[in-house]
């Protein structure tokens, strides 16, 4: 069968990927921002950030370690004993970060995986009578997974000049915080991510629409970044 381009297929498609693109943004960081909510936080939600620490107080126990740093050195200090109470009180705990860094990634997979789901039960009426629109739908929703794989590809540059440990994305915090290779958490749920979406790609979407298909993807994910993480998101949600 040759390739096809739908003109038509391929506006919806797109828009629905910029959409999804929102979407797919905001929820992610809502998956932070419950996790963090249900371990006694009072988080912020932004358009492409979460923040649970007090950063006032945090800024004040710098500044007391800062002032009184020679006698904090003493471990059975007064001074040391008031630094590691404000510490305890202000600074979240090492698992308590590893669970809300995770509930992001978390949140993404597993509703992409709820789409990839949906898909493996539907496919063989796919297979026989097309796609429907509500099937377009658990499309979108398996391809969250894609966040996985662009976050990969967007730091190979830094893994291989080295500063990988050293970037701020989910996945390098979680192998830093499991003692792993920088690489090795982005590496897994991008492979997770890839073997998934081939098979969407490859198996659930006819080929007569596939074309199109492929085409609208980069195209509404570029317009949904820019829309949401340049224009609207900093003003809509800041």
């Amino acid at each position: 069968m040759k390739l096809e381009f739908h003109p038509k297929l391929f506006f919806y498609l797109t828009l629905g990927f910029v959409l999804a693109t929102v979407i797919g943004t905001v929820s992610h960081e809502g998956g932070h921002y419950i996790v963090a909510k249900s371990l006694g936080f009072n988080p912020h939600l932004g358009y492409a950030y979460v923040n649970y620490s007090d950063s006032k107080n945090i800024e004040a126990v710098k500044q007391y370690y800062k002032d009184n740093k020679k006698a904090i050195k003493d471990q059975d200090s007064d001074k040391r004993k008031h630094f590691d109470e404000l510490k305890d009180k202000y600074y979240p705990k090492r698992w308590e970060s590893f669970l809300i860094t995770l509930g992001g990634p978390l949140q993404t997979m597993l509703t992409g995986s709820i789409g990839a789901l949906l898909l493996w039960f539907r496919r063989k009426d796919i297979i026989a009578t097309g796609i429907s629109f509500k099937q377009w739908i658990f499309v979108f929703l398996a391809f969250f997974w894609s966040r996985e794989i662009f976050n990969l590809l967007g730091s190979i540059p830094a893994y291989i000049s080295g500063r990988g440990a050293n970037l701020r994305g989910d996945e390098p915090k979680l192998a830093k915080m499991l003692g792993w290779p920088s690489w090795s958490v982005a590496l897994l749920f991008a492979f997770m991510g890839a073997v998934i979406l081939l098979w969407v790609t490859f198996y659930i979407i006819p080929k007569k629409e596939r074309l199109t298909f492929i085409l609208a993807g980069p195209l509404g994910a570029a317009i949904g970044w820019w829309f949401w993480l340049i224009k609207f998101g900093p003003v809509l949600l800041p």
